[in-house]
């Protein structure tokens, strides 16, 4: 039972890690120049990214412990979920858009 609650304490701090390393590899990359005068809303898009990154690792919880096997499909869309979070956090940003 340890070895299980180990292994998806595991997955659920790589979606978290992973979200937090796309999201500030896309400020640094594409916001950084962008963000000077709105330095508070980089939060926000961490947030929705942090979100959607719980989303994905609960998401991969359920499905293995309803099925008792990995879904690597699970990595797939909670990849894409939080990249499509980040997407829209950014537009919202720069163009003050609505979700």
């Amino acid at each position: 039972m340890s070895e299980i609650l180990f292994y998806h304490t595991k997955m659920l701090l790589t979606h978290l890690s992973g979200a937090a390393i796309l999201t500030w590899a896309y400020y640094f990359l594409h916001l950084k120049k962008v963000m000077r005068s709105h330095e508070v809303r980089i939060w926000w898009c961490f947030l929705v990214a942090f979100i959607g990154s719980i989303g994905g690792g609960t998401l991969h919880v359920v499905f293995t412990a309803v099925s008792g096997r990995i879904h690597p499909i699970i990595f797939i869309l909670g990849g894409a979920g939080v990249a499509l979070l980040i997407y829209h956090a950014s537009r919202q940003i720069l163009h003050k858009e609505d979700f």
